[in-house]
């Protein structure tokens, strides 16, 4: 499968853009959505389902976590594939994370070599399947 569009929600500029250039880096013909918060990720996701969603957890407005509520009763079991990229490092949040069947991935930032290779392959096959963090 070979995936149409990916949304990266973020605060961060820097993490948007560094996360963008790779993405278009590796697979130039894929659509980059970017959103700062929770609340405008729902306006684009209401707009047209992403097939990817990169969500920090972290940010002002709406929270990841209240988005990813928001997003399990706005699509119920057509969810897009959600890949947490924050700096949060606490376990907890990682464990509420994977509570949600759609989280397929929980990548602490800074982003390392790894998982720069993890978002790519995402990218580039859309199986999610890369990693499980």
């Amino acid at each position: 499968m070979t995936l149409a569009s990916i949304l990266m929600v973020d605060d961060d500029e820097s993490d948007l853009f560094i996360a963008g250039y790779t993405i278009r880096k590796f697979n130039p013909d894929i659509a980059v959505l970017q959103a700062r918060n929770g609340r405008e990720a729902l306006d684009v996701v209401q707009a047209g389902r992403p097939d990817v969603i990169l969500l920090d957890v972290n940010m002002p407005v709406m929270d990841g976590f209240e988005f990813l509520e928001h997003l399990a009763r706005l699509l119920k079991d057509r969810s897009p594939m959600v890949v947490m990229l924050t700096s949060s490092h606490l376990p907890a949040d990682r464990k509420r994370a994977h509570s949600y069947d759609f989280v397929r991935a929980y990548v602490e930032k800074p982003l390392k070599g790894e998982d720069m290779a993890m978002l790519a392959g995402l990218a580039a096959e859309g199986d999610g399947e890369a990693a499980t963090g």
